[in-house]
């Protein structure tokens, strides 16, 4: 049995915060597990320390990726990513397999136990040894390229927007949040089969673990966001569907707007890193939450935002049920 220190070279990330940086194509690599932890692409500072070479990325909680070269790993304060440089020649199905094997282990890491070289250096690892072509294998199932269009944004300015309206001192902010009351909430084994959706704290499924036969609590079209369990998971509901207490529900103070809502999930899904299950998320710690909202002219960009939703992989799946 081999480990990390027998093939992998550990090299700590060095960069400053995202927000520091102006655009570039440098893929800026952070904490989060969604789009392949990439948050944006930038212009790295002299000192950064990029990487050109394929390596594997292991971000703080034990996520294990091979990032498109070249990147630069989120490297300030305390919870900077790892990165396994190959001590030896290594073709993506190598990187690949020790990768999956990694994530494999994640379960051993959280924001309390983060994952730091000392820590990594003596996980396990099965030597690489295949008879199938994995790289075709992984082409197969993945979605198929398209070409995506160039959405103009010159003029923008993204502003920092409260994501809850607090709506007892009348602050500005983008959603209403709320819970299932307490006298509605039913045990899903007191429930038979049926027809209600009923949204957990899972990460799959978009929260849904079962359909049941119970009334349901809320309306579709708003969005789910678990405070404990998979915590910060946020899912937007495409049927009306009753919930338990561990999840807020968050409706537009204004109008419907499908597009802004996916985007609003998308920027929650920036912030999940910071919350696991020994640091839940609260409906207080929610009223604190920003999110960057583009603004043009004083107002938001409404038609900006509806352009990059449209923009993305899949919007063609859902586009007739939002």
């Amino acid at each position: 049995m081999l480990k990390v220190i027998d093939l992998f070279e550990p090299i700590n990330a060095k960069s400053d915060s995202f927000s520091k940086y102006s655009d570039g194509k440098v893929a800026f690599i952070t904490n989060g597990d969604h789009e392949s932890s990439i948050l944006g692409y930038v212009t790295p500072f002299e000192g950064d320390r990029v990487f050109y070479k394929k390596s594997i990325c292991l971000t703080s909680f034990g996520e294990a990726l091979v990032p498109p070269i070249p990147f630069m790993p989120r490297g300030n304060g305390g919870s900077g990513l790892i990165i396994l440089t190959p001590k030896k020649e290594m073709n993506d199905e190598e990187l690949y397999s020790y990768a999956s094997q990694l994530n494999l282990q994640k379960w051993k890491f959280n924001f309390s136990r983060m994952a730091i070289e000392k820590r990594i250096i003596n996980l396990p690892l099965v030597e690489y040894c295949s008879s199938i072509n994995i790289k075709n294998r992984i082409t197969e199932l993945l979605p198929k390229k398209r070409r995506k269009k160039i959405i103009q944004h010159e003029g923008l300015e993204l502003i920092q927007m409260p994501l809850v309206y607090d709506t007892k001192n009348q602050k500005n902010g983008l959603c209403i949040a709320s819970k299932a009351p307490s006298k509605k909430v039913l045990s899903q084994n007191a429930l038979d089969n049926g027809n209600t959706p009923y949204v957990t704290t899972t990460s799959y499924n978009n929260g849904i673990s079962g359909m049941y036969d119970v009334d349901a609590i809320f309306n579709s079209k708003c969005l789910t966001l678990a405070l404990n369990g998979s915590v910060g998971e946020v899912f937007f509901q495409f049927e009306d569907f009753t919930t338990g207490g561990d999840n807020a529900i968050l409706q537009l103070k204004d109008k419907y707007n499908p597009y802004l809502l996916f985007y609003i999930a998308t920027m929650i899904r920036n912030h999940q890193w910071r919350y696991n299950y020994y640091r839940k998320l609260t409906m207080t710690k929610l009223k604190r939450i920003k999110i960057p909202i583009p603004f043009k002219d004083n107002k938001i960009a409404f038609d900006y935002i509806r352009d990059i939703t449209k923009n993305s992989y899949g919007y063609k799946d859902i586009q007739a049920f939002i």
